[in-house]
């Protein structure tokens, strides 16, 4: 058994060209002034789908996951990220891009197969209780930021990954991507 913590998750990843949308929107969060904290790398940045928390010895979650990932069929689709905000927490809140209520239905709904397919393959256990809520991490606040508009980012999901978060490393490794598909 290792002593490397492995924390396993499936996230959707932005290709080259919505990387550099979402930096347009950081550099003018930062430029407002709004949000002074602790910035995620471009590198880091991801939507989580499900989150299955820390593995000493992550194997059998990883087999399990990657099984589950390949039987999930799901045409393409698109979402809109359109609005800042801080989550509330005492200690750095982190500061998110949400998504544009309206346009959530289809990621919402790949979110719940993708877990209907965990559960399948017996990692039921291991996904979060608590009600789903897309949004992409840019930073660790030292206040919160009130629920603020951005120019419009159009998301068009074609693929979703299993990451691994080296804990403690500051690295994340992509074990495995799956194109979506009819």
């Amino acid at each position: 058994m290792g002593t490397q913590v492995h924390r396993l998750f499936f996230a959707l990843l932005p290709d080259a060209a919505l990387s550099a949308e979402i930096e347009r929107s950081v550099v003018a969060i930062k430029a407002g002034g709004l949000v002074h904290g602790h910035w995620v790398k471009a590198s880091k940045r991801h939507l989580t789908l499900q989150f299955l928390g820390d593995f000493f010895d992550p194997d059998d979650a990883i087999a399990r996951s990657r099984r589950a990932g390949a039987s999930v069929r799901r045409a393409p689709f698109e979402f809109t990220l359109n609005r800042a905000a801080t989550f509330p927490r005492r200690f750095n809140p982190p500061c998110v891009l949400r998504c544009a209520v309206e346009s959530e239905s289809d990621l919402r709904s790949f979110q719940a197969e993708l877990g209907m397919a965990l559960r399948v393959a017996g990692l039921g256990e291991h996904l979060q209780r608590q009600p789903y809520l897309p949004h992409l991490t840019i930073a660790y606040a030292k206040s919160a930021l009130a629920d603020s508009a951005i120019e419009p980012i159009i998301w068009k999901a074609d693929s979703f990954a299993l990451m691994d978060s080296h804990v403690g490393q500051s690295t994340h490794e992509q074990i495995e991507r799956w194109p979506l598909r009819a």
